[in-house]
This record gives structure tokens, sequence and C-alpha cells, in this order.
């Protein structure tokens, strides 16, 4: 299998298409700031997310995420009527994207065996 090539041009897309009101994570960097400066983080982030995918393992910063509780239904004075949910930065998203499209890839293809 070839390598596979994450570009600058992939990468400011999907910063661009972010939603400015995303929650950030342990990094309190806004959607919103990575929105607006997309074209000017994109190669960095490129080549992070590039040695990432080689390397197999994500920056350790981006493993911190922030555990919130979410009100699913009910009374809210009772903790099981709420569940966990963790927020992770929002470069990290991107990657966890990334490599979730790769796998998906992957798989349609018959590239991945038992």
């Amino acid at each position: 299998m070839p390598p596979i090539h994450i570009t600058v041009r992939g990468i400011e897309k999907l910063l661009k298409e972010l939603k400015p009101n995303k929650a950030q994570g342990p990094d309190n960097i806004p959607a919103r700031i990575l929105k607006e400066i997309a074209s000017k983080i994109a190669p960095i982030l490129t080549i992070i997310f590039q040695k990432s995918i080689n390397s197999g393992t994500p920056p350790s910063d981006w493993l911190k995420a922030h555990i919130v509780p979410i009100h699913k239904n009910n009374d809210r004075t009772i903790a099981s009527n709420y569940r966990p949910i963790s927020l992770t930065s929002i470069p990290c998203k991107i990657l966890e994207h990334i490599s979730t499209s790769i796998h998906k890839h992957l798989e349609k293809h018959n590239i991945l065996t038992d």
C-alpha cells in the first residue's frame, strides 16, 4: 500500500468547515480562532497529523480531555441521569476524523484482513 499523505489543502478545508461554537478542549483554543487562522495554521497541523499517522500515535497533549456531565433526562438532581462526554482539543478531533476516514477507506476496499 502506498504511503498516506495528508495535504495542507485538505487540513485547511477541514479547519474552515469548523462550527465556530464547537466546544473547546483542554487547550482552550476556540474553533472560531482555528477557523479564522486556517490558512496560517494548516501547514503546521499537516506536519503534526502526518507524523501522527506515520507513527500511529497522536501528540500526548491531545490525549487529555475535560470530562463534562451532560443531562440525559428526568430529575437533574440524580447523578445517573447524566452521561459523561470527553472534550478533547479540536486538532485532536480533526485527527480522529482523518483516522476514521482512512479506516473507512481501507474497509470499503477490503484492504484490511482479520
